[in-house]
Protein backbone atom coordinates (compact mmCIF):
# COMPACT_ATOMS: atom_id res chain seq x y z
CA UNK A 1 0.00 0.00 0.00
CA UNK A 2 0.92 3.22 -1.20
CA UNK A 3 -0.29 6.39 0.76
CA UNK A 4 1.10 9.57 -1.36
CA UNK A 5 2.10 12.73 1.51
CA UNK A 6 3.87 15.04 -1.06
CA UNK A 7 2.83 18.86 -1.74
CA UNK A 8 1.45 20.52 -4.77
CA UNK A 9 4.28 21.11 -7.13
CA UNK A 10 5.50 17.14 -7.70
CA UNK A 11 6.52 16.72 -11.15
CA UNK A 12 6.52 13.00 -12.85
CA UNK A 13 7.14 10.39 -9.75
CA UNK A 14 4.22 7.91 -11.30
CA UNK A 15 3.58 4.40 -10.09
CA UNK A 16 3.85 2.62 -13.42
CA UNK A 17 1.92 -0.65 -13.95
CA UNK A 18 3.20 -2.89 -16.87
CA UNK A 19 1.18 -5.67 -19.08
CA UNK A 20 3.37 -8.84 -18.94
CA UNK A 21 5.09 -7.80 -22.53
CA UNK A 22 6.01 -4.37 -20.99
CA UNK A 23 3.77 -2.83 -24.27
CA UNK A 24 1.33 -0.79 -22.48
CA UNK A 25 1.23 0.64 -19.00
CA UNK A 26 -0.90 2.16 -16.47
CA UNK A 27 0.59 5.78 -14.57
CA UNK A 28 -0.54 6.39 -11.43
CA UNK A 29 0.03 10.04 -10.37
CA UNK A 30 1.54 10.96 -6.65
CA UNK A 31 -1.39 13.39 -5.20
CA UNK A 32 -1.12 14.36 -1.85
CA UNK A 33 -4.08 11.69 0.03
CA UNK A 34 -4.28 9.11 -2.73
CA UNK A 35 -4.03 5.77 -1.49
CA UNK A 36 -2.84 2.68 -3.75
CA UNK A 37 -3.80 -0.66 -3.11
CA UNK A 38 -2.26 -3.51 -4.98
CA UNK A 39 -0.64 -7.09 -4.68
CA UNK A 40 3.29 -6.97 -5.32
CA UNK A 41 3.30 -10.62 -6.65
CA UNK A 42 3.29 -11.07 -10.39
CA UNK A 43 2.44 -7.51 -11.17
CA UNK A 44 5.49 -5.80 -12.81
CA UNK A 45 5.94 -2.05 -11.55
CA UNK A 46 8.40 0.70 -11.58
CA UNK A 47 8.52 3.57 -9.91
CA UNK A 48 9.19 7.15 -12.30
CA UNK A 49 11.41 10.20 -12.57
CA UNK A 50 10.62 12.32 -10.03
CA UNK A 51 11.68 15.90 -12.24
CA UNK A 52 10.76 18.32 -10.01
CA UNK A 53 9.81 19.04 -6.32
CA UNK A 54 9.73 16.26 -3.88
CA UNK A 55 7.83 12.88 -3.93
CA UNK A 56 6.75 11.47 -0.37
CA UNK A 57 4.53 8.59 0.32
CA UNK A 58 4.76 5.81 2.80
CA UNK A 59 5.32 2.08 1.80
CA UNK A 60 3.46 -0.43 4.05
CA UNK A 61 2.15 -4.12 3.96
CA UNK A 62 -1.56 -5.03 4.22
CA UNK A 63 -1.71 -9.09 4.47
CA UNK A 64 -5.17 -10.46 5.01
CA UNK A 65 -7.60 -13.35 3.67
CA UNK A 66 -10.73 -13.97 3.04
CA UNK A 67 -12.42 -16.06 5.19
CA UNK A 68 -16.11 -17.60 3.74
CA UNK A 69 -18.36 -19.36 6.55
CA UNK A 70 -21.09 -21.50 4.90
CA UNK A 71 -23.09 -23.76 7.28
CA UNK A 72 -20.66 -23.00 10.32
CA UNK A 73 -17.87 -24.15 8.36
CA UNK A 74 -15.22 -22.16 7.58
CA UNK A 75 -12.99 -21.76 4.31
CA UNK A 76 -9.90 -20.02 3.59
CA UNK A 77 -9.39 -18.33 -0.18
CA UNK A 78 -6.61 -16.22 -1.53
CA UNK A 79 -7.45 -12.84 -2.62
CA UNK A 80 -7.60 -11.48 -6.15
CA UNK A 81 -5.54 -10.27 -8.22
CA UNK A 82 -5.17 -6.68 -9.40
CA UNK A 83 -4.96 -3.33 -7.65
CA UNK A 84 -7.12 -0.51 -6.48
CA UNK A 85 -7.19 3.04 -6.80
CA UNK A 86 -8.58 5.26 -3.57
CA UNK A 87 -9.07 8.68 -4.12
CA UNK A 88 -10.86 11.79 -3.18
CA UNK A 89 -14.36 10.28 -3.96
CA UNK A 90 -13.61 7.41 -6.25
CA UNK A 91 -12.22 3.93 -6.76
CA UNK A 92 -10.89 2.15 -9.88
CA UNK A 93 -10.12 -1.38 -10.14
CA UNK A 94 -7.90 -2.07 -12.92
Amino acid sequence: MHLYLNGDGVEGGATRFWTPDKKVWVDVEPEVGKVLVFQQRMLVHSGEEVRGGRKVTVRTDVMFERVVVTGGKAERRGCGRGMMLVGDSDVSVF
